[in-house]
């Protein structure tokens, strides 16, 4: 697995560290997991292993020397040739049959050139559209040109690929659409969870106690990266839209990004009921669920968001909250047949009704949940989505072979 590292609160990170822990635990395969070094830079925790009979190895990729002096101006910039070495170093003194990327860009470039050194399989994996994201955070605005452009850059080494794993069905549907040489399957292996982790759970910790909120108070909230494409902007407007007809409403944010310290800002300017908590440890997430009423996914129209599946709604679900989210990408399945609600995006007053009926109708909240909850429970655990893996490795190994 190259650049698969133990989970932040938020975000795909936690995806690829639980196929890891689900194929540890079986034992059908064993994992080794290399990290490049933009996660160290980024501060990330590195490649820690989760405990299993199948435990591989760790590996963090050195710094090249361009990384390091290009590192200081570009935080995400990779040496593709010097990471394509520790790859391969890697593969060969653990004896690797196939190398399954979990990046684009750069490093999956550096995992393609790799496993062709080697001559063994290459799966690629993508979990949102890059070329989306970049977009929304530099130009912040959707130009279909360029970014058709940016995904035949970013998601190129899919053309050296034996698979391609989507994950989501909006993604695969693009990765069709835009890479029209490509010529292995595209295979998609949604988000899961682990139920017995997320569940209904009684707010027992105190933890609206420990962060100021007052009992009785209706709260609501988001695991986020603080990044512009949330649409957490949006939740304020609808927040201080409903400052008379809701006094009783708090939103607490879990997360950070590059957006945060500007909300932070317009917090403390209008005055808003506004708690963040900044980065929590993943194995709190939980706990933080447990203490809100309602859950928000209020994010922007965008390219990313057109083709993403958040894990974090899934994990809400599974954990028995009413969920509201802006009607794109894969959110309208997962809320569909009275999940949840979706909201048009960027529309302030629509998410403030939605806000605003789900706190003043709490036999409704709890419908919603419940069905949310039992919904998630009939899908694929993590467990199943490692055995799916196991099944494509074998079929990837097989078709080699032939």
């Amino acid at each position: 697995m190259v650049e698969t590292w133990r989970p932040l609160s938020t975000g795909y990170t936690s995806r690829g560290w639980h196929i890891v822990a689900a194929q540890t635990v079986s034992g059908a395969c064993r994992a080794h997991v290399l990290v490049s070094s933009r996660q160290t830079r980024r501060g990330a925790e590195g490649a820690n292993m989760p405990s299993g009979r199948g435990a591989g190895t760790a590996y963090v990729a050195r710094h090249a020397p361009s990384e390091r002096w290009l590192g200081r101006y570009r935080s995400d910039h990779i040496a593709v040739g010097s990471l394509a070495n520790e790859i391969v170093h890697a593969c060969r003194d653990t004896q690797i049959d196939i190398i399954h990327c979990h990046w684009s860009s750069g490093i999956g470039s550096a995992a393609r050139r790799a496993a062709e050194r080697l001559d063994i399989p290459f799966i690629a994996e993508v979990r949102f559209d890059l070329a989306g994201a970049v977009m929304s955070e530099t130009v912040g605005r959707r130009v279909p040109g360029l970014e058709h452009l940016l995904r035949l850059r970013f998601e190129r080494h899919l053309l050296g690929a034996d698979a391609v794993v989507a994950a989501s069905h909006s993604l695969a549907r693009l990765i069709a659409k835009s890479q029209p040489l490509l010529r292995a399957p595209i295979v998609t292996m949604p988000n899961a969870v682990d139920c017995h982790r997320f569940c209904p759970t009684p707010d027992t910790s105190g933890l609206r106690r420990e962060l100021g909120i007052a009992k009785g108070d209706f709260v609501i909230g988001s695991t986020t990266n603080m990044l512009r494409y949330e649409g957490l902007d949006v939740l304020l407007d609808a927040v201080e839209r409903l400052r008379d007809r809701l006094p009783a409403l708090h939103v607490v944010l879990v997360g950070t990004g590059t957006q945060h310290a500007w909300l932070a800002g317009e917090v403390a300017r209008r005055g808003l009921p506004v708690t963040f908590t900044d980065q929590v440890p993943a194995e709190d997430i939980p706990r933080y669920l447990a203490m809100l009423d309602l859950f928000v996914v209020p994010r922007r129209d965008a390219a990313i968001t057109r083709f993403a599946s958040p894990i974090k709604l899934v994990e809400a679900m599974a954990s028995g909250l009413a969920c509201v989210g802006s009607a794109l990408g894969d959110i309208v399945d997962l809320l569909a047949d009275e999940r949840g609600l979706t909201v048009r995006p960027d529309d302030v007053a629509c998410l403030a009704e939605a806000i605003a009926y789900l706190a003043q109708h709490p036999e409704r909240r709890q419908a919603l949940g419940a069905n949310a909850r039992a919904w998630i429970q009939a899908q694929p655990d993590w467990r199943a989505l490692a055995a799916d893996y196991n099944a494509l490795y074998s079929d990837v190994l097989t078709q080699r072979r032939l």
